[in-house]
């Protein structure tokens, strides 16, 4: 009997901690984006004053399969405020069987058409892109410097 109890909780704390996982390839990806951001837009502070979202389109067949998985990761946080935001729960993007590099971990910002991710260097960004899906498009975008109040 203590056997069977013993089994039953390591069969449990397995399932009950199992993550969601969703593999990017060139089988699900049109295309990808690449935005280049001021580092204080996610409130870090990075030597050259940038990072990069890392942005994979998926195909509309790939998007009607992870939209659930998103789905089912995600769990609504209200602060105190009264503003809403997602928490991630449970879901591994992986690129060819391998986790997808995110250089800002504790942030990920996934749509039901997009998976993003985070990288500090241009070149890594490049390389993020490449390792998911080398053929898929791939469009650099740098938007202009913002000015600050009173600075022209």
């Amino acid at each position: 009997m203590k056997c069977i109890i013993l089994l039953l909780l390591l069969l449990f704390s397995t399932t009950a901690t199992a993550a969601n996982t969703y593999d990017l390839s060139c089988e699900n990806v049109s295309r990808v984006l690449i935005v280049r951001s001021e580092d204080s837009f996610l409130g870090l502070h990075t030597p050259q004053g940038h990072m990069y979202s890392v942005s994979f389109r998926l195909k509309p067949d790939a998007a009607d399969r992870f939209q659930p998985i998103l789905e089912a990761s995600r769990k609504l946080i209200v602060h105190s405020d009264d503003l809403g935001g997602y928490s991630r729960r449970g879901l591994v993007v992986t690129s060819n069987g391998q986790p997808l590099r995110n250089d800002v971990p504790e942030i990920w910002a996934h749509s039901g058409a997009y998976v993003n991710t985070f990288i500090l260097r241009e070149e890594d960004a490049f390389a993020t892109a490449r390792s998911v899906c080398p053929t898929a498009p791939i469009e650099l975008i740098i938007p202009p410097r913002m000015s600050s109040p009173g600075q022209e």
